[in-house]
C-alpha cells in the first residue's frame, strides 16, 4: 500500500500528518511464520529535508503467533516506533536504511515490514502456568 505525498511535503521544509492503517502480509525469517498480521496503524509525521522524505512514526501492529513450547495460539500487539528515509530515485546517494520511491507514492510497506521483523520476538511464549510446567 502506498502513501501519497501531499503538496504540503513536496518543498523543502515542508510536512506532513500521517494516520493511516496499512495491510500487511510476509513471513518471520527463519521460516517460523505469524499465523496472521492485522492491520499497522501508523500515526506521526513527515518531514522534507531537501527531498530526503523522514517519516517519524509510532506504529501498532496486532498479530497472531503460536507459542513455541505449547502450541496455543497468540493474540499479541507490537508498538514499533519507525524512522525512515525515503528519496526519490536517482536524487541522493541510497544506501540499506533508505527507500527509494518513484513519483508522489511512497511505499511504506515495505518500512513497516521491515521495523516489524527487526522487533518481534524470535520465540514467543504463553508464560501460563501449563504451559512453564511442561519439560
Amino acid at each position: 500500500m502506498y502513501y501519497i505525498v501531499p503538496e504540503s511535503l513536496k518543498t523543502d521544509g515542508g510536512t506532513a500528518e500521517i494516520d493511516q492503517v496499512f495491510e500487511l502480509g510476509f513471513d518471520r525469517p527463519g521460516g517460523s511464520p505469524v499465523s496472521e498480521v492485522g492491520g499497522a496503524h501508523v500515526v506521526g509525521r513527515f518531514t522534507n529535508n531537501g527531498g530526503l522524505i523522514r517519516l517519524n512514526a509510532e506504529c501498532t501492529v496486532p498479530y497472531k503467533d503460536i507459542c513455541c513450547r505449547c502450541l496455543k495460539v497468540l493474540e499479541r500487539e507490537l508498538k514499533i516506533n519507525i524512522e525512515a528515509n525515503f528519496v526519490r530515485n536517482g536524487t541522493h546517494d541510497v544506501d540499506e536504511e533508505t527507500y527509494v520511491y518513484e513519483g508522489s507514492r511512497l511505499n511504506i510497506e515495505d518500512a513497516l515490514e521491515d521495523a516489524f521483523i527487526l522487533e518481534i520476538p524470535y520465540r514467543d511464549y504463553c508464560g501460563s502456568d501449563e504451559c512453564r510446567e511442561l519439560k
